[in-house]
């Protein structure tokens, strides 16, 4: 399988594929997506070179609501701790 990063700004630390995007953590590069429909939230994102990914969904949004994708980078975060 061939891997393709694409940049899409200057200083490199962001990235997309096809439908996926990577973003450089502190010490890890993050793979994944997020995203919502129709009041409900999700986000899967993971470290393929520790093997921990993710998932978190959410079936609220808004006001109030929960951030998936802030909530799967924080736990990411934690499990890539070496």
């Amino acid at each position: 399988m061939k891997r393709i990063a694409i940049q899409s700004n200057f200083q490199l630390g962001f990235g997309y594929g096809m439908g996926d995007f990577m973003f450089h953590r502190d010490t890890y590069t993050a793979f994944g997506h997020g995203g919502d429909v129709a009041g409900y939230q999700a986000a899967l994102y993971m470290n393929r070179e520790d093997n921990v990914g993710v998932v978190v969904f959410a079936n609220s949004i808004g006001r109030g609501g929960i951030d998936t994708e802030d909530l799967a980078f924080s736990a990411l975060d934690l499990l890539s701790k070496q």
